[in-house]
């Protein structure tokens, strides 16, 4: 069985995965267009937005649900991340 701590990290290393390949798959299907990361970056805050503050808070237990403002922040921490890289390696 997984502890809580160990379970969390998984989660949130997920969250941080997920809103980068949001962002890196924005930038790389419009072809790396000037407005690519932006666009990304509010993809990601939208999605992750609805997904966490409402979606889990109907549809998951709570068990699973955790931290709604911990889950988007790591979200946007990916993003962020993503949207520097996509930035620095143009």
């Amino acid at each position: 069985m997984i502890d809580d701590k160990t379970f969390n990290q998984v989660a949130q290393a997920g969250h941080f995965a997920g809103g980068s390949a949001i962002v890196l798959a924005v930038v790389v299907v419009t072809h790396e267009h000037a407005w690519a990361v932006l666009w990304g970056f509010l993809l990601v805050a939208a999605l992750a937005g609805f997904k966490e503050f409402w979606w889990d808070e109907h549809y998951e237990t709570a068990e699973v649900r955790g931290n709604g403002l911990e889950d988007f922040t790591f979200y946007m921490i990916g993003a962020s991340a993503a949207a520097l890289v996509a930035i620095l390696f143009r």
